[in-house]
This record gives structure tokens, C-alpha cells and sequence, in this order.
């Protein structure tokens, strides 16, 4: 799957060259720097020893991007050196890296190539499922490629093809790699109104420890839905769906439905997600992740802007009880931009994990931080 997705990107660059000419070059390069007091640096279960911390985290982004009529080109390089005062042993340097291409081939027809890596130590950065693992390296690589197609003014179509790398340094883990490919159609019903349907597959691979050899993990699905939009700045998306696992001969239900809201300062979102997953390192099991989410922005003034937001998790293994894991996780943060290349920021986070099953951790952490962002190059060429 991962060298279809190499031949697909190459195939669609050889499309974009008579663009490159015409597209204009911007180059950005940021500071950030952050002072946090973190409660559990060490990411320990309950009842174990303090392993609170003061953090600082430095760190550039460089980013390009490439602009024409027809074509978007970007790649941006984040390196994070953090510094544990208290305990110099947990000094690490994580990585995340993103490359993108936006192809407008035709009036009807767009492509996209991407592929994102991060390395960490740890799992609520390289992952987004909720489940905080104990400190470990991480190294997550997703490489996708999609087209959308307008077959008439009021149909199109879609079709994507992704593959997913997860390995943990800890050899107890459990690595996977996924494979999947979706079919989508979708029909303007009215102008502010639309419904879909699509059908997914998946195949899974995962490298336990020791001698285990697991059997791939193959789902199917089918989903279909709808999305609107109100003249009052409301949108509102539903959807639901079945799917079949081969892993136990196991069924499953998905759902997902968002409703968000733009006000004249702010805009606020709720949201719910049920899908088939894997638990994060914990098992070779299907799991289903259920993931309820809310956000609230405000712009204070034109400089000032606020974030609330607010997530419960929950992943379940479907055919027994290896994995139960429920998380919490909310917080408030706060940005000043001073300049156009200057902003500080501070804010406070808190995440709660409980396992109801046989593997997991029960843990809490809370942060209270304070950063400052500065832009220190940019320029069009």
C-alpha cells in the first residue's frame, strides 16, 4: 500500500511541473519557547512516586509553501527540545514533519498528496485516540492520497488510499501498521444542503512482542449522512453506519455528528465520534473509540483572543476486556498578539485517564504554562 501511495504521489507531481514555474515561494521561520509546570512529568500511574517538574520547550518551525492558481506546495519542520530542571535524565528532542500538495487538475477534478511524521515521548502527541501511554519514544508516519471528482453540478464523488506506522521504543508494545482505502459519493440536495455515503476497508498488521505471530485484521464499512448549513452561520453534520470486523467475526456501529456556530467574537462546536480503531500499544484488538468533544474560541479584542475546550474518551476492546480505557481531558488557554511576528500565550491544561480493563494506567496530570512565539524570518520569492 505504502509504495502505491509513493507511485500515486509521484504520477500526480508529474502533473503539477508546468505549475511549479508560475507558483510563488514563501519561506516563515518561528521561535517558540514555553515555561510549563507539569504535575506528572514522568507520566507514573496513581499512587506512585511525585514526579512533577518544572519544563522548558524551545523550539523553530521552519516552513515553506508554494502558491499558484492550480497548486499549493507546503512542508513545514518542527523540532522540541525539552529540558526537565528537576530531572535532566528526561531531556528530549521530538519531531514533527508535514508535507502537502493541493492539485486543481480541472474544474471538476482536484488531487491531493500528504504525508505527516512524529516522533515523541509521548503518546497524546503522535496519537489522538486519548490514551496516554507511559513514557516512551513514539514514531507515528501517516502518508495519504485522495481525488475529488465532480461528476454533475450536483454530484461528486471521492477516493483516498492511506497507510499508518506506529512503533513504540518499549518492547512490550504493541506496533501496527494500517492500510485503508474509501469510496465516497455525495449529492447536493439544495444549495445549503447535502448527503453522502461512502465505503471504507482496512487491513491491519501488528507486531507483538515476543514470538507472537498475529493474524492481519481486515473491517469493512458502510456509512451515509448529511451536512447543512443556516443562514444564521450554523452547520450541522450527522452520519452513521455499520461495519464488519474479521477478527472474531466481530460487528460494529459507527456514528459521528458535529454542530458548530460562528458569532460576531466567537464560535463555539460540540461533537461526537464513535469509530473502529486499535488501542494505542495496548493490544491486537479491534477497538471501538468513542469521543465526545467541545471547543469555544473568543476574540477578547483584535489582539486577545481565549480557548476553552473540553474531550471525553473512551476505547474498548469489542471482544473482551483487555483494554477499557475512559479519559478526560480540558483546558484554558489565552494569546496576545502584540505584533505581527509577536505573541505570548499561557494557559492550563488537565487529563485524566482511568482503565476499567486489564491493561492501562490510571493517571492525572495537569499544566500550567506560559510561551512566547516569535516570527523571525519570512519572505515571498
Amino acid at each position: 500500500m505504502y509504495r502505491k501511495l509513493l507511485i500515486a504521489g509521484a504520477f500526480a507531481s508529474l502533473l503539477v511541473l508546468p505549475e511549479l514555474a508560475a507558483a510563488g515561494l514563501t519561506l516563515r521561520q518561528t521561535v517558540m519557547s514555553e515555561l510549563r509546570y507539569d504535575t506528572n512529568a514522568m507520566i507514573t500511574p496513581d499512587g506512585e512516586q511525585d514526579s512533577s517538574d518544572i519544563v522548558l520547550q524551545l523550539g523553530p518551525d521552519f516552513e515553506v509553501t508554494r502558491d499558484s492558481e492550480k497548486l499549493t506546495l507546503m512542508a513545514v519542520y518542527r523540532p522540541s527540545f525539552y529540558y526537565y530542571f528537576r530531572r535532566p535524565e528526561l531531556n528530549t528532542l521530538s519531531h514533527s514533519a508535514s508535507a502537502s500538495m493541493d492539485y486543481k487538475y480541472s474544474v471538476s477534478t482536484s488531487f491531493r498528496v500528504e504525508d505527516t511524521l512524529n516522533y515523541a515521548k509521548e503518546s497524546l502527541e503522535t496519537t489522538i485516540i486519548g490514551i496516554q501511554n507511559r513514557r516512551q519514544a513514539i514514531l507515528m508516519n501517516t502518508a495519504i492520497f485522495s481525488m475529488s471528482h465532480r461528476l454533475t453540478p450536483r454530484m461528486g464523488s471521492g477516493l483516498s488510499f492511506s497507510d499508518n506506522i506506529v512503533e513504540f521504543e518499549d518492547p512490550i508494545a504493541v506496533d501496527s501498521r494500517n492500510d485503508a482505502a474509501s469510496i465516497s459519493l455525495n449529492y447536493q440536495v439544495v444549495p445549503d444542503t447535502q448527503i453522502f455515503t461512502s465505503y471504507s476497508f482496512s487491513r491491519t498488521e501488528f507486531d507483538s512482542p515476543g514470538d507472537t505471530i498475529d493474524p492481519p485484521m481486515e473491517t469493512q464499512s458502510v456509512q451515509a449522512g448529511f451536512s447543512t448549513h443556516y443562514k444564521n452561520n450554523l452547520h450541522f453534520t450527522l452520519s452513521g453506519g455499520v461495519g464488519h470486523g474479521s477478527a472474531n467475526d466481530q460487528n460494529f456501529v459507527t456514528a459521528s455528528t458535529e454542530l458548530s456556530k460562528d458569532f460576531e467574537n466567537s464560535s463555539a462546536s460540540i461533537s461526537y465520534n464513535r469509530q473502529a480503531t486499535t488501542a494505542t500499544g495496548l493490544t491486537n484488538q479491534l477497538a471501538l473509540n468513542e469521543t465526545y468533544y467541545a471547543a469555544w474560541n473568543y476574540a477578547l479584542t483584535r489582539n486577545i483572543s481565549a480557548n476553552l475546550f473540553g474531550s471525553y474518551a473512551r476505547n474498548q476492546t469489542l471482544n473482551d476486556n483487555s483494554v477499557d480505557v475512559r479519559s478526560l481531558y480540558y483546558g484554558l488557554s489565552g494569546e496576545w498578539q502584540l505584533y505581527s511576528w509577536l505573541s505570548f500565550g499561557a494557559g492550563y491544561n488537565h487529563f485524566k485517564q482511568n482503565s476499567e480493563g486489564l491493561t492501562g494506567d490510571d493517571l492525572k496530570r495537569d499544566h500550567f504554562f506560559v510561551n512566547v512565539r516569535i516570527t523571525t524570518y519570512e519572505k515571498r520569492l
